[in-house]
């Protein structure tokens, strides 16, 4: 019996590879600036500022794109302070 990760493979084989996007997009300046000053602004001392740069991304609509950097920054910062 196969775990819940398992994919369907030829001859029921478990795949070990990681899946790839069909389609990869190209973010906008924009949303690249938007990208570094949100990190930047949720990495910061300052709790007002951190505050903001959250309550931004909880209400505009349009960073669906963001989504996957954003987990991705999150999850390298979860991993560095474990580390620290």
């Amino acid at each position: 019996m196969r775990g819940p990760q398992a994919g369907p493979t030829a001859n029921g084989a478990a795949a070990n590879s990681a899946v790839t996007p069909l389609v990869k997009h190209v973010l906008s300046r924009e949303l690249q600036l938007y990208f570094a000053r949100v990190t930047e602004a949720i990495s910061a001392d300052q709790p007002e500022l951190r505050e903001a740069a959250l309550g931004s991304i909880r209400s505009d609509p349009g960073l669906h794109q963001l989504v996957p950097y954003l987990v991705a920054w999150g999850a390298e910062q979860v991993s560095r302070a474990a580390i620290d």
